[in-house]
């Protein structure tokens, strides 16, 4: 059977009440892809880092995210902004 990390809703971060919930018998929380990002971007650990590049290379809308952050979390957006920088510069020098 796999892990499951038991989280909190930290400080500021109302937006994350609902999907943290604890849930009722036979239920899994899960939450969204931006609210999984705000979430590795508030942690802001390597692994945060490297797991939301991750995420953006798969299904991940950057539009949605950055939409989501402006709206829940304005003081992660310009974080998030760097991290897309960075994610092109890496990329046009792989090209």
């Amino acid at each position: 059977m796999g892990e499951v990390d038991l989280l909190a809703v930290p400080p500021g971060r109302r937006v994350l009440e609902t999907g943290l919930m604890i849930p009722r018998s036979g239920e899994l929380p899960v939450v969204g892809m931006a609210e999984l990002i705000l979430m590795k971007l508030d942690a802001g650990r390597a692994q945060d880092t490297a797991d939301i590049h991750h995420l953006l290379d798969g299904r991940a809308s950057v539009d949605e995210v950055g939409q989501f952050l402006s709206t829940h979390a304005p003081d992660v957006v310009d974080k998030f902004a760097r991290l897309l920088d960075e994610r092109d510069t890496g990329n046009k020098l792989e090209q």
